[in-house]
């Protein structure tokens, strides 16, 4: 039995890094030399703001996870394709059992919102479309899929999130006119985002202790996965323009909200998602409202760091100034409230965070776009890296061998650690769930290399991991039924 050994290297790739990546591919080669195509595979991901930092740690871990040996033992020639090692004195070679047998890098395009992510996979293929994209191998998304979206994306969410209002109810060690505004139910929040309620004293149940000032009302962008939450919650199209359409309206800014020269009020009040220091940019926090994804909140806010969320960027921020995440229907943002197990009440806004990769299914000439590669099923769909139970084929726990701790295990701290809920335990990874799943990706490609990894389609001795139909820690959607 050959013996596992580490990989000589630590990669973090973010969104900068990888365009760097690719921008160092397309360097012309020197006279006379001789390239190929690298042995192992770049992994993009491109989409969701929300979800952005978290996958970066996702990809460090994966990045990390044992592959196959690529160094020549001395006195033979060092391949330079990234492939793996023939020979290697008695430690691993070729493809064992591991997470990452080829060495595959995963990395995060800089984030554009989820609806964008989509549609570089859609328009990713032969099909026309009115706007040219970059080539990416999978979406992050912290929507749902729509009735919009192209049939033959497999929507995979592995964790849960919940979105609620922000408020400031002290700027400048001064309460503010929302500081008694504790819970508001989904109709307060719709008129407030319509301009039904224009001031604070106007919501019901408030107007006798609330302030006598101007609610300025902030939205996001319409790629926006965490705007597309909060329309569906509130809008009864859900669409986000019809979300944005009362910020947008605005000719002038009302009293007490602030607009930027040469900008209108939407333009200054549309902001990105969760990202609460454009509004203290705009100076007018006192007075604003904004939603906010529980996890964010709980990342960059409830620990008020760099000044995300507080006025510490200001001249006058030595004084003390708090954020809020606020109540719906009298019920608070929770981790038992969203995910309700146990809860005694359900918060009202939830929502599940995907990564979204093509089945293959839409062959269509005009919308139709490529299957993702396996090694793209191997790390995010619902029998990757980020779903599977991680137990081989004796059921025991597969374990970072840099760590010792389950991989599972590492993956949950990962999104916990990013203020986001991980999904328990599952019934079943795939089978029977979906029109094309991930193992039929891989069936259809005839793949060979990442098989083995997969626990239900690799059989005889050419897997690695328990079969017959296992649970696993992740949900999948599909927008082919």
């Amino acid at each position: 039995m050959h013996r596992l050994m580490r990989r000589g290297r630590r990669i973090a790739l973010g969104g900068v890094l990888s365009g760097a990546l690719m921008a160092a591919m397309a360097i012309s080669s020197p006279a006379g030399a001789s390239t190929t195509t690298a042995a192992n595979h770049v992994i993009l991901g491109s989409g969701s703001s929300t979800t952005y930092n978290m996958m970066q740690a996702l990809d460090t871990l994966f990045n990390d996870s044992l592959g196959c040996y690529m160094t020549q033992p001395s006195g033979t020639t060092q391949t330079l394709d990234f492939s793996c090692a023939s020979v290697n004195g008695g430690n691993q070679v070729g493809q064992g059992y591991t997470e990452n047998p080829v060495n595959d890098v995963a990395a995060e395009e800089p984030a554009l919102g989820s609806s964008a992510g989509i549609d570089q996979v859609e328009l990713g293929g032969p099909g026309v479309g009115a706007t040219a994209t970059a080539v990416v191998n999978y979406a992050r998304s912290s929507r749902a899929l729509k009735s919009t979206d192209q049939p033959g994306l497999n929507f995979v969410s592995y964790a849960t999130d919940g979105v609620s209002w922000l408020t400031f109810p002290e700027v400048n060690g001064k309460g503010t006119a929302s500081a008694v505004v504790k819970s508001l139910t989904l109709k307060d929040l719709t008129g407030i985002w319509n301009g039904t309620y224009k001031k604070w004293n106007q919501i019901p149940g408030y107007t006798k202790t609330a302030g006598d000032a101007n609610i300025c009302v902030y939205t996001a962008q319409l790629s926006s996965g965490t705007e597309a939450t909060w329309a569906s919650a509130l809008i009864t199209s859900g669409t986000p323009a019809e979300l944005n359409a009362y910020v947008n309206s605005l000719t002038s800014a009302p009293a007490g909200c602030k607009t930027p020269a040469h900008e209108t009020y939407g333009q200054s009040h549309t902001i990105f998602e969760n990202e609460a220091q454009d509004i203290v940019k705009n100076g007018d926090e006192a007075n604003a409202i904004f939603f906010f994804s529980y996890g964010k909140y709980q990342v960059v806010c409830a620990k008020i760091r760099t000044g995300e969320c507080d006025n510490s960027l200001s001249p006058t921020g030595k004084k003390k100034t708090t954020v809020y995440l606020g109540e719906i229907d009298g019920v608070a943002p929770t981790v038992s409230s969203i995910l309700c197990s146990p809860c005694a009440a359900v918060f009202p806004v939830t929502r599940d965070l995907f990564n979204v990769y093509s089945n293959g299914s839409n062959t269509s000439p005009t919308t139709g776009f490529p299957a993702a590669t396996p090694a793209t099923i191997n790390y995010v769909s619902e029998i990757g890296f980020l779903c599977k139970t991680q137990l081989n084929t004796k059921a025991a726990k597969v374990a970072d061998p840099s760590t010792g701790v389950w991989y599972h295990t590492e993956i949950a701290n990962v999104i916990s650690a990013q203020g986001f809920i991980p999904w328990p335990l599952q019934k079943h990874e795939d089978q029977g769930t979906i029109d094309t799943p991930a193992a039929a990706v891989l069936h259809a490609a005839g793949d060979s290399t990442y098989a083995p990894n997969d626990p239900i389609i690799g059989n005889g001795t050419a897997h690695n991991e328990a079969i017959s139909n296992p649970p696993g820690y992740c949900k999948v959607f599909t927008t082919d039924s």
